[in-house]
């Protein structure tokens, strides 16, 4: 009599149907939770590289000053050099 309980037979039922729901559940977490993963990872990668962008950046310019000075440096010494010579 136990088993034609009407009460009982309900509650199995939605014990049943909230399985269900919670395997769906579980599986819709994981993907969410990889997803969400995944985003994370393509914009940290992608805030590396403009940072690295931002500080490359910098050091070209450093660099291209320098080159412009000593480029100036040179310029600056052939040009005695040659007014030097054109002198004696």
């Amino acid at each position: 009599m136990e088993n034609n309980n009407p009460e009982k037979i309900e509650i199995l039922e939605t014990e049943h149907k909230t399985k269900k729901s919670c395997i769906y559940k579980k599986i819709l977490s994981y993907v969410l939770l990889v997803t969400i993963l995944a985003l994370f990872c393509v914009l940290e990668i992608a805030v590396l590289i403009a940072i690295f962008s931002v500080f490359s950046i910098f050091y070209i310019v450093i660099f291209s000053i320098g080159i412009l000075y000593l480029i100036y440096l040179g310029l600056k010494k052939i040009s005695l050099y040659y007014s030097n010579k054109k002198a004696s």
